[in-house]
C-alpha cells in the first residue's frame, strides 16, 4: 500500500471514530434531557405534596426533596450542554479529517436546527430545467 493511501485510510479511520464519538455524545445528551424532565416532574410533585402535607416534618422533607431535585436538574442541564458541545466539536473534527482525506464535506444534519436543515436542503435542490 502506498504511503498516501495509508495516510488517507488513517484519516478516514479517525473521522469514523470522531463521528462515533459525536453520535454517542448526542445520545448521552438525549438521555440527560429525559433525566432532567424526570427530575423536574419529581420537583413539581414534591412541592405539591409539601403544600398539602399536614405534618411539619413531612412538609419540610418534601420541600428539601424538591430543592434537591431542582439542583440536580440544573446540574444535569449543564452536563447536557457539555455533551451537546462535545458532539458539535467531534462532528466538526470528523468533517475536517474527511476534507483532509479528500472526501467532499457533508453537512451533519442531525446536529442542525430544523430551520438550518430546511435551508441546507433548499441549497442542495437543483433548479428546474426549462
Amino acid at each position: 500500500m502506498a504511503r498516501g493511501t495509508a495516510v488517507r485510510e488513517l484519516l478516514l479511520a479517525r473521522a469514523r471514530a470522531r463521528t462515533a464519538e459525536a453520535t454517542a455524545a448526542v445520545e448521552a445528551a438525549k438521555a440527560l434531557k429525559r433525566l432532567r424532565a424526570a427530575l423536574e416532574r419529581l420537583r413539581v410533585a414534591a412541592e405539591k405534596c409539601a403544600s398539602i402535607a399536614s405534618d411539619f416534618l413531612q412538609a419540610h422533607r418534601l420541600t428539601s426533596e424538591a430543592e434537591h431535585a431542582r439542583r440536580e436538574s440544573l446540574s444535569v442541564a449543564g452536563l447536557m450542554r457539555v455533551y451537546q458541545t462535545q458532539a458539535r466539536r467531534a462532528e466538526t473534527q470528523a468533517a475536517a479529517l474527511r476534507t483532509k482525506a479528500g472526501i467532499r464535506p457533508q453537512t451533519a444534519t442531525r446536529l442542525l436546527t430544523r430551520d438550518q436543515q430546511t435551508r441546507a436542503a433548499a441549497t442542495r435542490r437543483r433548479p428546474p430545467r426549462e
